[in-house]
């Protein structure tokens, strides 16, 4: 295996001054960016449950294809997703960017939502563009889309599903139990909130869709994310409880299986993750494991000029991909 031993090769990240603080990075890159629009094309693929995910394609006539996954109530209209799947189509790269279920403007037909451990439908997303005949497959993924690849990918070990060439994590929570917390604390609450509030809706929506299914009464009461994650996210994902949950959808339980050679693009002022989403001793001690971790960059930021480009992060994934190319 090629080892990346060179993060001090990636140009050093130098955002706009006014960018250098990580609350506002992160709220202008949510909230205000604007990219162009990208002309997806958009399938709707059956997974083997019984259900459907979205998923949005570049195609051109290359060997190699993008695996591009979004955050927490995101989706491939984000455009942190856009920008990223232009770069990459620009550079010979066909794209799929997939929309988790429910993220895609339709409620899907199951009774469960997604999460940052269920790895089921990034698995059948390789396989499918394995049986699309490409060569080479390259997966990125921006916060939760990020924690998704790397559960995968550690569950998996040395029996990766597809020719998976290299993975790209950038702004992952790797302790979903920590992340939650860090999400109670201070100014981040408004963060916490905001993910809380749009779930909640979501988990009414499913809870109308199969009655009896979960009890929301006083839903709208709650305020901590544990309680959430134990009356609702566990059900969902088949689970006892809020710590099978955060067990379950925890990269860092099982970064040190991984056998792919993957980068962790994390900001340092990064205002969602917490001290261990920088998991510095899992990547010392495992050879297909990085880290680059800059001091600024925001939660899925890394804005440079111009604004509406490529994000650092994405050229910075693009560096490290293409080492291991055929």
């Amino acid at each position: 295996m090629k080892k990346f031993n060179d993060v001090n090769r990636i140009k050093k990240y130098r955002p706009p001054f006014w960018l250098r603080n990580g609350h506002i990075h992160t709220i202008f890159a949510s909230k205000f960016l604007k990219t162009d629009f990208v002309p997806y094309y958009r399938e709707r693929w059956d997974t083997p449950d019984g259900d459907f995910i979205d998923v949005d394609l570049l195609q051109g006539e290359n060997k190699k294809v993008l695996i591009i996954g979004h955050g927490l109530e995101g989706s491939s209209e984000r455009p942190y997703i856009q920008t990223a799947a232009r770069f990459f189509f620009e550079r010979d790269w066909d794209v799929i960017a997939w929309n988790s279920r429910s993220c895609s403007g339709e409620m899907n037909l199951r009774p469960k939502l997604y999460s940052h451990g269920d790895t089921a439908d990034l698995d059948f997303v390789v396989s499918r563009a394995t049986e699309m005949d490409y060569k080479q497959i390259a997966l990125v993924g921006f916060s939760m889309g990020g924690a998704i690849i790397l559960n995968g990918l550690g569950r998996q070990g040395s029996q990766v599903k597809g020719p998976i060439v290299a993975a790209v994590a950038i702004s992952a929570p790797c302790d979903i139990r920590a992340a939650s917390q860090n999400l109670e604390k201070g100014f981040k609450k408004l963060y916490g909130k905001y993910f809380l509030d749009k779930l909640k809706e979501k988990v009414k929506r499913k809870a109308a869709q199969f009655p009896g299914f979960l009890d929301t009464h006083g839903i709208d009461d709650i305020k901590r994310w544990r309680e959430f994650d134990e009356r609702f996210s566990a059900p969902l994902n088949g689970l006892s409880g809020a710590d099978s949950f955060y067990e379950f959808s925890s990269a860092n339980e099982r970064l040190d299986q991984i056998r792919i050679p993957t980068l962790i693009i994390n900001a340092l002022d990064d205002p969602i993750l917490s001290d261990q989403d920088y998991p510095r001793k899992g990547i010392k001690s495992n050879k297909y494991l990085h880290g680059y971790f800059p001091k600024f960059g925001g939660h899925v930021g890394f804005l440079q000029y111009p604004i509406d480009g490529p994000s650092h992060a994405e050229q910075a994934a693009l560096q490290f991909i293409s080492q291991f190319l055929d």
